[in-house]
């Protein structure tokens, strides 16, 4: 076999380059008669070599958007292309992939992606069969419809309006009759969209995809090798919990629709796993030291007063190994296993249990299969007794290399034109805890303790204890404070189990310290300000009704410039009667970034106007309109290199800052709307020209520069001169650098 990603540095960097080109090849040929039904067909007889090898160009391509869970403690990206994980189209610090905890840099995931495959008879001559497989990982095979507006993805959760399950939540007679696309799915036709959905968990994340393009594997040289779709819409769910008990996996849900117009024989489903374990601000090399194993142990769980629970648990896994340039950091288990699909007991028209059919494993891109027959024999095994495929387990990898592996569940007997299979997974953290990663024995009775939580939340129908949602809430920037106000939303929400309203109080979180190093603060930089119970609400309470009943002011060391995030958390009283513990919000189910300025707060809706507010109450006192540039100042003054105050270079435009590739920054404030600033050197030398417009600045009042110069070049230590010209005035003034 051929490679299909080179993993030396070099060829990993040129695969995650070529991705995107596989994407806009694939969606080239797009095919829009199997998203309505047709069947996918391969050409006619006689018309092979009229195909044109290679796809056209586009020019509408999908986006694989940086789209991830993060309320609990796995920040996982997701997708509507059937891939977890960024795949290298994002830097760690502005996506993670699959990041545990939140902030550590501590990556398990480069991608994991979904594989289908089935035996289907040839179109062409229905007395022979095509044995297909459509890959997420690295074929990049699945995708949402790009000519479809609304085909993106969903966010959802418990307590938010219209997702309540199994409730008639718009009293029109009909259950959870509009589940969340964007679309109007009432059979009555109200013409609202989602106000009747059913939500999992305190982030669920919903979409649609298909297979039906047909492509060509751009690193297969032998055009025999085509890959044919087999004709599938899938409906991906995933879930995430905060509970301190259940927050160390994503739960996900696949719904395999077969929308062409033949029957698919002997059906596998599963998933591609290319983990890259390590400390990724150590290294970019993480992924050159690590080792995979599967694991299968059953256990009962012993309630008082209940029924025993046996579980059954198979995960395949990966690992870092000691030592090495990524270090030891990333010292957790990351785990992929099935917690549920379509079984029989005469193992005749799908699996006799619940349990991974086959795992694989290998390394480098030379293993890697390279066409359809060989991913179906990557999802089968080859543990064949007579005329049944039966349970395949690679054994454990033992020397360190950057390795691959698949888990798979089947064979499906078949799944009919119009028919679905629906299974459910989850990528799971295995916590050392302190036991020895390296003995599989200490691993099977001491480190499945997240895997078992996965386990019982599906076993009670994705459901589990939760503190009412956090309330709808903004930040406002001020000078050195920052007010925080939020309404009473979570006070209104039954809990989702017990459907009492067990509202008990709110929590003021705050984190100090980020820099722009991750996309997420880390969990120790959050600290809890205020604890505000019901009883105490009315010494919060404005009277106003919405976000603003409540506010709370905070003004200690509150810094201009620096970023700080905040969050409002809500927590309920339990049920002492059952014997159940209250349950607490988490910051990241809320938590909102804000930069404390320069200036009067401005007006949420007129960012003209300055607003005067008092730094105790919060109340405004007067307005004023801003007429001319003598408040124009730098900040800080002087510079000094490497202080507190510069952050992680980042390059993406979309942040609250703009993109800043150096991390370094001064800040001119208290700019009018329109402004042109020039900065020169003692000598009058032009060093840089910044153009300042309020609609276009990140933030209305004012702008930064990174210390590079017009030629592209970092500036040394120094004094520098600035002009501010602009419609209502000119100022000149001067500022230090020192380096």
């Amino acid at each position: 076999m051929t490679g299909v990603r080179g993993k030396t540095r070099e060829g990993r960097d040129a695969g995650a380059r070529r991705l995107p080109a596989s994407i806009r090849t694939a969606a080239a040929v797009l095919c829009l008669a199997a998203l309505a039904g047709s069947a996918i067909a391969r050409p006619a007889p006689g018309q092979e070599d009229r195909i044109d090898r290679t796809a056209p160009p586009v020019h509408q391509v999908p986006n694989f958007g940086a789209t991830y869970h993060n309320v609990g403690k796995l920040v996982l990206h997701v997708s509507n292309f059937g891939i977890f994980g960024t795949a290298g189209q994002f830097s760690y610090n502005q996506a993670p992939s699959g990041q545990w905890p939140p902030g550590s840099g501590h990556e398990y995931l480069w991608a994991a992606g979904l594989w289908v495959g089935g035996v289907v008879p040839r179109l062409d001559n229905p007395s022979m069969e095509d044995t297909l497989v459509s890959s997420a990982v690295y074929q990049w095979e699945f995708r949402p419809d790009i000519f479809d507006p609304v085909a993106t993805i969903y966010q959802t959760w418990e307590g938010r309006p219209g997702g309540a399950r199994n409730v008639d939540d718009d009293g029109d007679g009909e259950i959870d009759e509009d589940p969340l696309d964007g679309i109007n799915n009432d059979p009555w036709n109200d013409t609202r969209i989602d106000e009747d959905h059913y939500a999992i968990g305190q982030q669920m994340y919903r979409c649609v995809f298909y297979d039906t393009s047909t492509v060509r594997n751009q690193f297969i040289a032998d055009p025999n090798w085509l890959h044919y779709p087999l004709g599938l819409k899938v409906t991906q769910e995933s879930y995430q919990w905060v509970g301190r008990n259940w927050d160390d996996f994503v739960g996900i849900q696949f719904e395999v629709e077969n929308i062409s117009l033949r029957t698919f024989q002997d059906v596998y489903v599963g998933f591609m796993v290319d983990s890259d374990i390590g400390n990724a601000r150590i290294t970019d090399n993480i992924y050159l030291d690590d080792l995979s194993n599967f694991i299968s142990q059953d256990t009962t769980i012993i309630v008082p007063g209940r029924d025993p629970e046996k579980l059954s648990l198979n995960i395949g896994y990966m690992r870092d190994v000691e030592g090495g340039d990524d270090g030891d950091d990333a010292n957790a288990l990351f785990g992929v296993m099935f917690l549920g699909h379509t079984v029989d007991s005469t193992g005749v028209n799908a699996p006799e249990k619940v349990e991974i059919h086959a795992y694989r494993s290998w390394s480098g891109g030379d293993e890697d299969p390279e066409h359809d027959r060989e991913r179906y024999r990557y999802l089968r095994g080859d543990n064949r007794v007579g005329n049944r495929w039966l349970q395949h387990i690679d054994p454990p990898e033992t020397r360190p290399d950057d390795y691959r592996m698949l888990v798979s569940a089947g064979p499906f007997r078949e799944l009919r034109p119009g028919a679905k299979l629906t299974f459910q997974s989850a990528f799971v953290m295995l916590d050392p805890l302190n036991y020895d990663r390296n003995d599989p024995d200490q691993v099977r009775l001491y480190m499945l303790g997240n895997a078992i939580a996965a386990q019982r939340i599906f076993n009670r129908n994705w459901t589990a204890a939760a503190a009412p949602p956090p309330p709808n809430q903004r930040v406002i920037p001020g000078d050195r404070r920052v007010t925080i106000e939020w309404d009473d939303f979570s006070e209104l929400t039954p809990d989702p189990l017990s459907q009492k309203f067990d509202f008990q109080g709110y929590q003021v979180w705050k984190a100090v310290g980020w820099r722009r190093e991750a996309a997420e603060p880390r969990d120790e930089d959050w600290f809890l300000v205020a604890d505000i119970d019901k009883a105490d609400l009315s010494n919060f309470d404005t009277g106003a009704q919405g976000v603003g009943k409540y506010r709370y002011l905070d003004t200690r060391d509150v810094k201009n410039g620096f970023a700080y995030w905040y969050a409002v958390t809500a927590y309920d009283h339990g049920d002492p009667a059952e014997g159940i513990q209250p349950e607490y919000g988490k910051y990241s189910q809320s938590r909102m970034l804000v930069y404390p300025r320069f200036n009067p707060t401005r007006s949420l809706d007129d960012a003209v106007d300055v607003y005067d507010v008092d730094p105790v109450t919060g109340e405004v006192l007067s307005k004023t309109t801003r007429t001319d540039v003598k408040n124009v100042h730098v900040v800080p003054n002087p510079y000094k290199e490497n202080a507190d105050w510069d952050e992680a270079s980042w390059t993406d435009p979309s942040h609250p800052l703009g993109g800043n590739a150096t991390g370094r920054k001064i800040y001119f404030v208290n700019l009018p709307q329109r402004a042109t600033i020039r900065i020169y050197t003692l000598g009058g030398d032009l060093v840089q020209t910044i153009e300042h417009r309020y609609d276009l600045s990140p933030s209305n009042d004012m702008t930064y520069w990174n210390l590079v110069s017009r030629n592209n070049q970092e500036v040394v230590s120094g004094v520098y001169i600035f002009h501010i010209e602009s419609p209502v005035g000119e100022k000149v003034g001067r500022f230090v650098v020192i380096r």
